[in-house]
C-alpha cells in the first residue's frame, strides 16, 4: 500500500468506483434510459448548489461542473510520460432520481488531453447518498471511471482510465459548479 494518503484515498476511491461499476452492470440491463445534451452558457455565473430532494434523494448535481484533472505516476500506469498531466475538464450533469447522464469535456491544461480525447459521453452515472459515480466512454473506446463526494459547490475524487482491461491512466479530479 503506497505511504502518501492522497495516492491510498485514489486507490480506494478507484475500488470503490470499480465495485459500484460491478455492480450497476446487472442493475443496468433491466434499466433504460436516454442522454441528452443540452447547452449550457459558459462562464454563467455560480448558483448554490441544491439541497437533497424532499423525500431524502440523492442530491441534485444537474448543471455544468468546470476544473481540473491530474494525472498521478505509478508502476501499472500505460503512459509515464503523462506523470503530472494537468487538464482542464467540464461535465455536463443530467439528472434524474439517482441516474447521472450527460457530457464530459477536456482541454489542454499542461499537457494535451490523454490520446487526445477531448469529450466522452457518460455512459452510467449513479449518485447514490454522497457519492457520485461515472462510467465516461471516451472517443478511443477507452472508459474512463470517475468517482467523488459532492460537497457545496464543489466535486472532488478519483479516476481511472482503462482499455482492454489494462489501466491507461489515474489521478485525480475536481470541478466547481459553473451554471
Amino acid at each position: 500500500m503506497p505511504s502518501n494518503p492522497i495516492v491510498r484515498a485514489a486507490a480506494f476511491a478507484t475500488l470503490l468506483l470499480a465495485l459500484a461499476v460491478l455492480a450497476g452492470c446487472s442493475a443496468e440491463s433491466t434499466q433504460s434510459g436516454s442522454a441528452v445534451s443540452p447547452a449550457a452558457p459558459v462562464g454563467a455565473s455560480s448558483a448554490p448548489a441544491s439541497a437533497p430532494q424532499s423525500g431524502g434523494g440523492p442530491r441534485d448535481i444537474s448543471g455544468l461542473w468546470e476544473g481540473t484533472s491530474l494525472a498521478t505516476c505509478g508502476v501499472f500506469v500505460g503512459d509515464q510520460n503523462r506523470c503530472g498531466a494537468v487538464n482542464k475538464v467540464a461535465f455536463t450533469f443530467l439528472q434524474s432520481g439517482d441516474v447521472i447522464s450527460g457530457h464530459y469535456a477536456c482541454s489542454f491544461g499542461n499537457q494535451d488531453c490523454r490520446n487526445l480525447d477531448e469529450s466522452g459521453k457518460i455512459a452510467d452515472g449513479r449518485m447514490k447518498s454522497t457519492l457520485l459515480t461515472l462510467r465516461v466512454e471516451m472517443q478511443d473506446g477507452s472508459d474512463c471511471m470517475f468517482s467523488g463526494q459532492p460537497k457545496g459547490d464543489a466535486i472532488e475524487g478519483g479516476y481511472s482510465c482503462l482499455q482492454g482491461g489494462g489501466l491507461l491512466e489515474q489521478g485525480y479530479w475536481n470541478v466547481r459548479r459553473s451554471y
